[in-house]
């Protein structure tokens, strides 16, 4: 797991960069599926988190593919986030 850098010093074309001195409220987890390269985001959300799915592409773009999810914990977030990224992944 990395801790997501909103730092201006480490943004590059718009490209959020990940560093380990960023602030704990924003997290990410790397996933490689089916040769695709995905982060699950998480944020606080009120008293819960929510997490979000986006896909790097080739050209290190980032695409958010409207997965999200929210829980009372940020691993519980992050685990509905990817099971829901599964399944869209095994119904192409």
């Amino acid at each position: 797991m990395q801790l997501l850098c909103s730092a201006a010093a480490h943004k590059r074309d718009l490209v959020r960069q990940f560093c380990k001195m960023a602030t704990q409220e924003h997290m990410a987890k790397r996933l490689n599926l089916k040769g695709r390269r995905f982060w699950i985001m998480s944020e606080p959300q009120g008293a819960g988190w929510k997490a979000f799915v986006v896909e790097m592409t080739g050209d290190q773009r980032q695409e958010e593919i409207g997965i999200e999810a929210t829980a009372e914990t940020r691993t519980a977030a992050d685990d509905a986030a990817e099971r829901k990224l599964r399944r869209m992944l095994q119904a192409y």
